[in-house]
């Protein structure tokens, strides 16, 4: 009977053993992992979106959008981080700033219209960077086609009668 019970202690302290090590490995794992946070702040309560391209460990990429109102924050867990944030507003400020365990990697503003910033860490894209984009906005006028090429109506050729003082013409269906 002891046989037994100091069989199952046994196996409890392998079990705890295995368990503690796969904890500090998984701790291990995590430490080696980049912690980047994304601040987006400026003026209050601006609307953005933001497209962020994350690289893991191995250099798998993967898409990532987020959306909010000025200020917000957010940590992300990848080997490298390239955000473009853009501006749905007209007026106000947009501030984008990426950091790495609390040391400032970029930053980037605008006041722009609709403007766009850009921040990135080092990675495959190359060196940390931060840009400006500025998004034109062109206004859409009677006679135009998207693009801007403008349509051109060629001059009536015909005869042009003016109409005649004092009579009326009648409506369509009438």
């Amino acid at each position: 009977m002891r046989s037994m019970h100091s069989s199952c202690r046994n196996r409890t302290r392998i079990l705890r053993s295995i368990a503690l090590a796969a904890s500090v490995a998984a701790l291990a794992i995590a430490e080696a992992r980049a912690e980047y946070r994304l601040d987006v702040s400026g003026s209050p309560l601006v609307d953005f979106r933001a497209d962020c391209e994350l690289v893991d460990d191995v250099g798998a990429r993967y898409r990532s959008r987020l959306a909010g109102r000025t200020p917000q924050a957010y940590s992300i867990t990848a080997a490298a981080v390239a955000c473009d944030v853009r501006k749905f507003d007209s007026v106000g400020r947009l501030e984008v700033v990426l950091s790495f365990d609390g040391a400032f990697i970029a930053k980037s503003a605008t006041q722009a219209p609709y403007g766009e910033v850009g921040v990135r860490s080092a990675g495959p894209w190359g060196r940390p960077r931060a840009t400006i984009d500025l998004i034109r906005i062109v206004p859409v006028r009677r006679g135009m086609r998207p693009g801007g090429s403008v349509v051109v109506v060629p001059p009536f050729s015909g005869t042009i009668v003016p109409p005649m003082r004092g009579t009326t013409v009648p409506a369509f269906g009438n």
